[in-house]
């Protein structure tokens, strides 16, 4: 997981066991959905902080499954997502970007029924200090003035990588969408 970033609530399990209890304390909130931190690859900028094997991940799916809740995860690499699917996931989150999608986990993803979430909107190369005209209103005024200053420029080594998960992200959506997956 990434407990303790932000104003998130989360519950940290590395076993089948850890999560099994989790999910009871979990469960009592009465959640709408589940979505568990599978895929602790960095996109490439540093140290992978994988936490969760498929057991662990099977655990969360069955016991939210029992309450009838589904279960998303956020899941980033291939090799990760192949492991949620496996393990019975419902959605997959932010799209496979650290290779390309490969014949065995389309069908994979197709035969468990999964959906693949891309995010594209966060990923999508652009300005990220351009403000949308209806946003603005809706800010506080740190925030506005925090989005108004200029981005640092970002190095060339940094653009590459964010160019060639991007390229990646397209080409997996599209194999993804063309072989009947639920986008």
């Amino acid at each position: 997981t990434e407990g303790g970033q932000g104003d998130i609530f989360t519950f940290v399990a590395a076993t089948p066991q850890q999560a099994r209890a989790v999910m009871r304390t979990a469960l009592q909130y009465q959640p709408d959905i589940i979505k568990i931190f599978t895929d602790g690859w960095r996109y490439g900028t540093s140290p992978s902080l994988v936490s969760m094997n498929e057991e662990t991940i099977a655990a969360i799916v069955e016991e939210a499954h029992k309450a009838g809740v589904k279960v998303l995860t956020h899941t980033v690499s291939l090799e990760n997502a192949k492991i949620a699917v496996r393990a019975g996931v419902d959605a997959l989150a932010h799209g496979i970007q650290d290779r390309e999608v490969d014949d065995e986990f389309i069908r994979l993803i197709k035969a468990k029924g999964v959906a693949y979430v891309s995010t594209l909107a966060v990923y999508e190369p652009r300005n990220r200090t351009e403000l949308y005209p209806g946003l603005e209103p809706v800010l506080e005024p740190a925030i506005r003035e925090s989005m108004n200053r200029p981005e640092p420029a970002a190095s060339e080594q940094a653009a590459a990588g964010r160019a060639e998960r991007w390229g990646r992200l397209l080409h997996n959506n599209r194999a993804l969408f063309d072989a009947g997956v639920v986008l």
